[in-house]
């Protein structure tokens, strides 16, 4: 059984050489021994129903007797009689599993995608037998789907793409025959536009309410969190980086430019934009720091976490402000190591988002300065200092285009058309108008 198994499989027998296998899956919550039958390149992957070793090594022995001794035709036939809640079982672990394994997909996205079945697909069509659908099964399905009517079009689309997935496995390995109808539904993509906060608003009022707050304090071991938080909203608003991804940020991913004398004479040793290089000049660190501004751009570099980007990463460089926040706030906190988060827990550890929302709503939100709507009416939430970050780019910095900020904010082209194409045709409204 290839390696890729080994962090879910629990105690694995193999029965026939290269053939036949028996395993335990260290996720599930039954405890059922599964197996894996191997015959002219096929595959057959069932659960033997029952938590007793001998019993299913047994039933199991019957299976791969049987496809031996009748072949491709037994396998068939035993791949038609299935329902779908097995063959998601079978899609499960030889499709999510083994992607997780190989690095191709995060944990997040495999519970993601496990999580729609769970909550959206199985519901439906567990328990039927596994046959490809028809159009009307789709119709009636997405109707039954949208009973719901505050369900956005954007998450449907994204469910479908699982169960498009699991139709599309169980007909490649022969559990269904025929042509698959449309999976997606009717719906078109929102635009999705998004909120963000007037630069107005975090200089008048949200920077010197942070700054009030954290004197607040009513205890000593108060006032940390509550400079986490107030830099985390800033670092969030001049980098634009995703909420979930600045949590999982520590100090190695960040690169200051700095400027210290060489160890040959007459040179200083110069880092920006991520390279360290030699300059020969009479000038002082402090001088020369002087004459470059460029050298207040500091790089956040982000970790690529899977798939073939796995080991690189995406170079942000958040707007200058940013580099003075960092380097105060790295001089201020408790824990300045390479290895510490940037906007740790009291204990250094990671710091979860339900704190980061509780002090948003309370500071800033509901609670605190009541801004929970912007000026087109779109909500005003956690995520909306990155789009703060975006909006600001587009309105007041003519040396930025869509394309420039798309690479930036790791997203696409059309994604900023489509969440800030509002704010940005009335920027250039003189030019769309030829005047």
């Amino acid at each position: 059984m290839s390696k890729s198994y080994s962090f879910y499989v629990e105690n694995p027998v193999e029965v026939v050489p290269g053939a036949l296998w028996l395993y335990r899956r260290s996720d599930h919550e039954a405890r059922n021994w599964q197996y894996r039958v191997k015959f002219e390149g096929r595959d057959i992957v069932r659960s033997t129903r029952t938590p007793e070793l001998l019993k299913a090594m047994e039933t199991a022995k019957d299976i791969y007797t049987t496809i031996r001794d009748e072949g491709v035709a037994s396998m068939q036939a035993m791949t038609s009689n299935v329902t779908w809640d097995e063959v998601w079982e079978a899609f499960e672990e030889d499709v999510l599993d083994k992607k997780l394994a190989r690095g191709e997909i995060g944990k997040s996205r495999y519970n993601g995608q496990k999580s729609v079945y769970r909550n959206c697909i199985e519901p439906y069509f567990a328990g039927k037998p596994a046959e490809c659908p028809s159009a009307g099964t789709m119709k009636d399905y997405w109707k039954w789907r949208m009973r719901n009517s505050t369900i956005i079009n954007d998450t449907l689309i994204e469910q479908s793409k699982t169960l498009s997935s699991l139709f599309r496995y169980a007909k490649n390995k022969g559990y269904i025959r025929g042509e698959l109808p449309k999976i997606s539904p009717d719906v078109k993509k929102n635009k999705n536009r998004r909120g963000a906060y007037t630069r107005k608003q975090v200089e008048t009022e949200i920077f010197p309410r942070l700054e009030v707050w954290v004197s607040e304090a009513a205890r000593p071991g108060d006032v940390f969190p509550r400079k986490v938080f107030e830099n985390f909203v800033k670092v969030s608003i001049f980098s634009g980086i995703r909420f979930g991804t600045l949590l999982n940020l520590k100090w190695s991913n960040v690169v200051f430019p700095s400027v210290t004398r060489s160890e040959r004479a007459g040179y200083l040793t110069v880092v920006e934009k991520g390279y360290a290089k030699e300059m020969k000049t009479k000038l002082s660190p402090e001088e020369y720091i002087a004459r470059n501004p460029e050298l207040k751009i500091a790089q956040i570099r982000i970790p690529k976490g899977v798939g073939k980007n796995k080991g690189k990463y995406l170079d942000v460089i958040p707007m200058h402000q940013c580099t003075e926040v960092l380097r105060t706030w790295h001089a201020k906190t408790l824990f300045p190591g390479d290895d510490d988060f940037l906007f740790p827990n009291k204990t250094g550890g990671k710091r979860g988002s339900d704190t980061i929302r509780k002090f948003h709503k309370g500071v800033i939100g509901k609670d605190g300065l009541g801004l929970v709507k912007d000026a087109y009416g779109l909500d005003l939430t956690t995520y909306s200092w990155r789009h703060t970050y975006a909006t600001w780019q587009l309105l007041f910095n003519p040396k930025v285009n869509q394309e420039k900020l798309a690479r930036n904010m790791d997203t696409s082209v059309q994604n900023i058309v489509d969440h800030y194409g509002h704010v940005y045709n009335v920027d250039v409204a003189e030019d769309l108008a030829g005047i």
